[in-house]
């Protein structure tokens, strides 16, 4: 495997050196910090939801001058939900344990069905100023066969997420995002929450698996500053960096894009934005793109959130397509207290977990469903499609992922899923059907539906 390029490891280091030294140092009584602690199960969610008096929600948020707002929700690498932003969680623990069976645990068209066994150990600290907060996630994930015909896989992945305020207009938000182990692995961990709007959907990549890739990297690092020059109006500037390598196809590259962007909210619940971005991919793939456009982000009323983003990009030769477009699109909607949707779709100048490329599709959509105050049900969907890729041709693949969970006492959890993909990766044809019981025991968790 080729090594990883300084460029990565200095954004990186050089990110993570200036977020700690501009954090402010507070203590957890100074004043404004918000002390609200979450509940360990979804069964004490539901009583607090029906006994608690509704609250209005905010529409799009501005940065206040004085504290430091952020986003709203922040998703949990251990899939148990989303914790309030602005909330001072501290330690977040979790295990979860499971066993089942696997129909082609290498992904490969020379894998035959095996039992196996999983162990997923997750620990998080979520801490809030009035100035700052950050949060560092980690969980690996340990797969096993009984069978004893395959080896042990492991895949670990870590996140740090982060965001203040440098003064009464200006502010900044960082984020990285990493995973390492063997791509088999990674299928069977748990799927990590993300927020859309307030409802916990699925990241990209769930549909996103080549046959035969052994060990995957994937690194993902982003910085961003807003500056308010009016009261509604807004100026942003981001970097951001995507890093693959795939030891299966001895193949790695990565992104680096730049945008400027001005964001105008013309009312509580509407904000417009225009934006440009200039996107160099290097590696095994070496060519630039650049490109605009234009967003809106609309809350339509207390329940549902739309976020739309579309321009034309132009590439140069070495991207394949000289003339391409850029979108992402995201929504969430609260039908009702028992049920609640999410959409997401994006088509961006990044590489992922198919390795070193230029524009990939990836979609998801899901639901999730309070059948009893202490049974649920999610489903979700994914898809990814790309036609640039160094590894194979084109690649399109499906995915599906359904549990239902129960929630027992003392902060246990009781799941029974299954999982599955199907793809065809430059004409080669591949799946994997995986179904579990798994029991996790969770302090602190995240929501699935958020407190009225």
């Amino acid at each position: 495997m080729r090594r990883i390029p300084v460029g990565i490891i200095l954004f990186i280091g050089t990110s993570t050196t200036c977020m700690f030294a501009q954090m402010p140092i507070n203590s957890s009584g100074d004043q404004g910090d918000s002390v609200t602690r979450q509940p360990s199960s979804h069964t004490e969610e539901t009583v607090q939801e029906e006994n608690s008096e509704e609250q209005p929600r905010p529409g799009v948020q501005l940065f206040s001058p004085i504290e430091y707002t952020g986003d709203q929700f922040i998703g949990l690498l251990n899939g148990s939900g989303l914790i309030p932003a602005e909330s001072d969680t501290g330690l977040i623990f979790s295990a979860e344990v499971g066993g089942g069976w696997d129909s082609n645990p290498t992904g490969s068209s020379r894998s035959v069905s095996s039992s196996i066994y999983d162990i997923n150990p997750y620990i998080a600290f979520h801490k809030v100023s009035t100035k700052s907060q950050f949060i560092v996630q980690y969980q690996p994930t340990f797969l096993g066969y009984s069978s004893g015909t395959y080896e042990g896989q492991t895949m670990h992945k870590a996140s740090l997420r982060a965001g203040g305020g440098l003064s009464e207009r200006l502010s900044w938000k960082m984020y990285i995002d990493s995973s390492y182990g063997t791509n088999g692995a990674r299928f069977a961990a748990p799927l990590e929450s993300v927020a859309v709007g307030e409802v916990p959907g699925t990241a990209t990549g769930t549909a996103s698996y080549l046959p035969d890739s052994g060990f995957v990297t994937q690194v993902f690092g982003s910085l961003e500053t807003d500056y308010r020059n009016s009261e509604r109006g807004t100026i942003g500037f981001d970097l951001s960096n995507s890093y693959s390598s795939i030891s299966g196809f001895d193949l790695q590259g990565g992104a680096a894009t730049a945008g400027l962007r001005y964001s105008y909210a013309s009312s509580s619940t509407l904000s417009l934005m225009i934006y440009g971005q200039t996107s160099h991919f290097y590696g095994d793939l070496n060519c630039e793109s650049v490109g605009a456009g234009a967003g809106v982000a609309w809350q339509l009323g207390i329940d549902t959130a739309l976020v739309l983003e579309a321009g034309p990009q132009m590439n140069t030769g070495g991207c394949g397509l000289r003339q391409g477009y850029s979108y992402a699109v995201k929504g969430s909607t609260r039908l009702s207290n028992k049920a609640q949707f999410y959409l997401r779709a994006n088509r961006l100048p990044m590489v992922s977990y198919l390795g070193p490329g230029t524009w990939q599709l990836d979609a998801s959509i899901g639901m999730q469903y309070r059948m009893t105050r202490s049974a649920l049900l999610r489903a979700d969907i994914g898809y990814a499609s790309s036609s640039a890729l160094a590894a194979v041709s084109s690649y399109h693949g499906f995915s599906i992922n359904t549990s239902y969970d129960v929630q027992l006492n003392h902060g246990f959890l009781l799941s029974y899923s299954y999982r599955g993909y199907f793809a065809d990766s430059g004409g080669t044809r591949s799946s994997r059907n995986l179904a579990q019981v798994s029991l996790k025991w969770t302090t602190n968790s995240g929501k699935i539906f958020q407190s009225r």
